[in-house]
């Protein structure tokens, strides 16, 4: 398959990947569906799979807060915000009145419900944190028939996050910049085809 891909790195063998996965030019264009993929020791986790539209703004707007660091979290909470996250979709899947914080304005991504993945980026004692965090998968489904089953308990048991680290404010900015090439030459894409209409 022809896709363009377009690799933002963390460190090491550890990276962003986003494919375009219905190419029909040589780069990502507007309508084109996105898969976005965590890469660490060439094993492969989708964090994201939709259509690209307005999701690499969102992706490029959450990283210049995080560089610019408006995205602190609570003092309160002590643990990766996935832990806290099932904590908090797991009482409201069972009509549990929470007290739990909802942590849904430092997500970026959630995939699911197969293998589900949260991404998160935050700000941390002034460091920009990138996490990938498990979701626990029967929060609000029931598990098929003859699949293999946890309890929320069990399973949270082994919980830990597939990624938890530092992102330095200098690959961020290069993050930001790649994304930019993208959208701009995206926007030109657009204007060109409205030209041609």
């Amino acid at each position: 398959m022809n896709e363009k891909k377009v690799k933002l790195i963390i460190k090491n063998q550890q990276s962003i990947e986003i494919v375009n996965l219905n190419p029909e030019e040589n780069h990502i264009c507007m309508y084109d569906e996105l898969a976005i993929s965590f890469v660490s020791d060439n094993k492969c986790h989708v964090l994201y799979r939709d259509v690209i539209l307005g999701d690499l703004r969102i992706f490029r707007d959450v990283l210049k807060y995080v560089v610019d660091n408006q995205l602190n979290t609570d003092e309160s909470i002590e643990l990766d915000l996935g832990f806290h996250w099932n904590e908090y979709l797991h009482d409201l899947s069972t009509d549990e009145k929470t007290n739990k914080k909802d942590l849904s304005r430092y997500l970026l991504w959630s995939s699911g419900p197969e293998k589900a993945y949260s991404t998160w980026f935050y700000n941390k004692d002034n460091e920009i944190i990138l996490e990938i965090s498990p979701d626990y998968p029967w929060h609000f489904i029931e598990p098929k028939e003859e699949e293999a089953f946890d309890s929320y308990d069990e399973w949270m048991k082994n919980y830990k996050p597939l990624f938890l680290g530092q992102v330095d404010k200098a690959t961020a900015q290069k993050w930001i910049r790649q994304i930019d090439e993208i959208l701009i030459q995206m926007d030109k894409d657009e204007l060109r085809h409205k030209e041609t209409e």
